[in-house]
């Protein structure tokens, strides 16, 4: 924070913060934020140590602040196909493959629950969290027919400066990360945060799960948060919710209204729909609702604790010892 330009955009953030807030409240939506204060930061710590960030007059002049910061949806369209294909031919001008090296996924992924062993190892250990991981790599490719050496964050870059303007669905998403280069893959989590607060389409976020691994899943929740990925449209995976963290609990709260309103087989789509003003995946419109129709679930909620009553033993009470 001692460097002025750090400052400068660290009160932009709180600017960004305070409208997101008030266009929640103006809008009568739940709060999604992590600290239940509706601001966007998550993750805060002040040198190190772990905070709570709120609305402050002056930024700090000296140490490190480190967050994540997770803004509304927008109401706006996604680049078009002409668009974004002008997108691509800029991103494969700086390292981005010609062609794509996956298939595009064409179901949702369940998690498993090892993405869950990984989340609670993040709340015990700030230090499992992967800030920037594979930021630094480089390698050497063909470009125009010359080779050249290419970096993550020349790419980084690129991409910030061409997002800044534009904004992208969840099948543009995929298609990007379908052609994202093999050798950089460590940095793939930082480029689907950045793609995040893009997105117009939030509700259609899962189906990127399975071009992830379960630590990116991990990585994923913890620093983006469940009220802002799950959508009460697709509610079908696994689950391992700790009720004492509030985000989690709010979607326990959902989930079991689901399955108290919903009987087999047979989902109520104006209860779900109207479910998702509490989460940041607001509905598409009723014409695109369609393609959700064909999920079915039946939601079993078990506990992970033993609830069966255990007989109270009583241990004997030993006198004292006289001195």
């Amino acid at each position: 924070m001692a460097e002025p330009l750090d400052r400068i955009a660290a009160k932009k953030l709180m600017e960004i913060s305070n409208k997101t807030m008030l266009w929640k409240k103006r809008n009568d939506l739940t709060d999604t934020s992590q600290h239940k204060n509706f601001q966007c930061f998550r993750n805060e710590s002040f040198n190190g140590k772990p905070i709570v960030l709120g609305m402050f007059a002056r930024a700090p002049k000296h140490r490190f602040v480190r967050l994540d910061v997770v803004a509304g949806q927008a109401d706006i369209q996604p680049m078009s196909t002409k668009r974004f294909q002008q997108f691509l031919d800029k991103m494969q001008a700086v390292g981005l493959d010609l062609n794509p090296h996956c298939q595009v996924p064409h179901c949702y992924r369940a998690l498993s629950d090892n993405v869950y062993t990984q989340m609670l190892k993040m709340q015990k250990n700030r230090q499992h969290i992967h800030y920037g991981a594979g930021l630094a790599a480089v390698a050497e490719a063909t470009l125009l027919g010359e080779k050249t050496t290419i970096s993550v964050r020349r790419m980084i870059m690129e991409l910030n400066y061409l997002l800044s303007s534009r904004w992208i669905s969840v099948k543009q998403t995929i298609r990007f990360l379908t052609m994202w280069p093999r050798v950089f893959q460590a940095a793939r989590l930082d480029v689907v945060l950045i793609f995040f607060d893009r997105i117009t389409d939030v509700y259609n976020f899962q189906q990127v799960f399975p071009l992830l691994t379960d630590d990116e899943i991990a990585q994923l929740l913890y620093r983006v948060g469940w009220l802002h990925v799950w959508s009460p449209l697709v509610p079908d995976i696994y689950y391992e919710l700790d009720l004492a963290i509030y985000e989690q609990r709010e979607v326990a709260k959902m989930l079991v209204q689901l399955a108290l309103s919903e009987p087999v087989l047979r989902p109520v789509w104006h209860t779900r729909v109207a479910m998702c003003k509490n989460v940041l995946a607001v509905p598409p419109s009723p014409p695109y609702l369609n393609e959700f129709i064909h999920h079915t679930t039946t939601l079993t909620l078990n506990s992970v604790r033993d609830l069966t009553p255990k007989p109270v033993v009583a241990h004997a009470i030993q006198p004292k010892k006289k001195p």
